[in-house]
């Protein structure tokens, strides 16, 4: 997958903007044609801020997979095996990786693209075009990425925990015969470990995957 041209991005986003503006009920809280530059300017760095605030809750939740991933990623010896995201050229955990495509799936399978439209739409009602506010109190932020790294834990716990008791299974070993090379033998265990106890966990995540995914829905409707 190739990042999308900003063009059409742009075009995309100006569309869907029209769609939604003609739809609005509530109308503007202030005359958007008698506004002076210093009112215009504001209004939209309201407007700028709610889309910010919509994406961060969103980057949240899957930068919570993704912090899971990088420590299951140098618990199994592939710290050093990054990919590469073609989409922003940055350099993402493997297991992350993994975990945050699953949870793309499970958004769309559920129709969160859906919510995500209804809940843009929404916040045009919830502050009108041209007026200044909130769609939450910033102070529940925390709260949210406490809960996405405790479901994001949840989903790596199992591989997590596999792979500790293997590092102490090789701690021991490495005690009893000093002469082996655990190094080299624990890269292998553990990846052939990661490999199948990551394969085995897949199908027990996926209502995990599904609550983080409407745990950003329900965050906005508190």
């Amino acid at each position: 997958m190739v990042a999308v041209p900003a063009r059409v991005r742009i075009l995309l986003a100006l569309a869907m903007s029209a769609c939604l503006a003609a739809g609005v009920v509530t109308y503007p809280s202030v005359d958007m044609v008698a506004m002076d530059n210093a009112v215009l300017v504001r209004a939209m760095g309201s407007e700028l801020l709610i889309g910010i605030s919509i994406a961060l809750v969103l980057q949240l939740c899957f930068a919570a997979l993704y912090i899971v991933g990088r420590t299951i990623d140098i618990q199994a010896g592939y710290g050093l095996a990054l990919l590469i995201d073609p989409t922003t050229r940055a350099q993402t955990p493997l297991f992350g990786t993994m975990f945050a495509l699953l949870a793309g799936i499970v958004f769309f399978a559920i129709n969160g693209h859906h919510d995500l439209l209804r809940l843009v739409a929404a916040s045009l009602e919830f502050v009108p075009l041209g007026a200044q506010g909130m769609l939450f109190e910033p102070e529940r932020i925390f709260v949210l990425l406490g809960g996405a790294m405790t479901l994001a834990l949840g989903i790596g716990a199992a591989l997590m925990a596999t792979l500790f008791a293997a590092d102490v299974g090789l701690a021991l070993l490495s005690r009893a015969l000093p002469q082996m090379n655990v190094l080299i033998l624990g890269l292998q265990v553990k990846g052939i470990l990661a490999i199948v106890v990551g394969a085995t966990s897949m199908l027990f995540t996926a209502p995990r995957l599904v609550e983080l995914v409407r745990m950003m829905f329900r965050f906005f409707a508190g």
